[in-house]
């Protein structure tokens, strides 16, 4: 699978750039012609309070700061993978305050409700958990469609090497 696929190239520090390269590789290789795959990889380092990520073709991800109405968008930074042999993928780095929230989701949620409408309900419901925040965008969009969304809310934060956050993962 994919996602077996992202963990054996995954190991701490490792160039997300180089992983969504060695992935698009693959698929590239592998895949019948026409197919192709989206992909969001992120990592959260919680003792230096940064997002990095990279996104190739996938929806693009939500960044809601703490304590403000900005939501920062985690932008495509390459095509999607298996299309051509060389692809390219940007790295970005961005911050992750305690209290920010990533919210990052299929096209069936995008679809359904439109990215405004994500940010609506999670504003709605800042008081609640994450696991209630991802139902509550969930029961929101269409059912029939692909409907799946990861958030994370990054916590105080302590220098360890795994990040300290909560986060839920809900599809339907």
């Amino acid at each position: 699978s994919d996602l077996a696929s992202v963990r054996a190239l995954a190991r701490p520090g490792e160039s997300l750039s180089r992983i969504a390269r060695e992935l698009n590789r693959t698929l590239w290789e592998l895949s019948p012609e026409d197919s192709f795959t989206s992909l969001l990889c992120a990592q959260i380092s919680s003792s230096r309070k940064c997002l990095r990520y990279v996104n190739a073709g996938h929806e693009p991800a939500l960044l809601l700061r703490k304590g403000t109405e900005h939501v920062d968008r985690l932008d495509s930074t390459g095509a999607v993978l298996g299309l051509s042999r060389l692809g390219s993928y940007r790295e970005l780095t961005v911050a992750f305050e305690p209290g920010d929230i990533l919210a990052a989701f299929t096209d069936g949620v995008a679809e359904s409700m439109g990215p405004s409408g994500v940010v609506r309900i999670l504003r709605d419901g800042l008081d609640s958990g994450v696991p209630e925040m991802a139902a509550s965008v969930l029961d929101a969009a269409e059912s029939g469609t692909d409907r799946t969304i990861v958030l994370v809310r990054s916590n105080e934060a302590e220098a360890c090497p795994l990040p300290k956050a909560r986060y839920a993962l809900a599809a339907a």
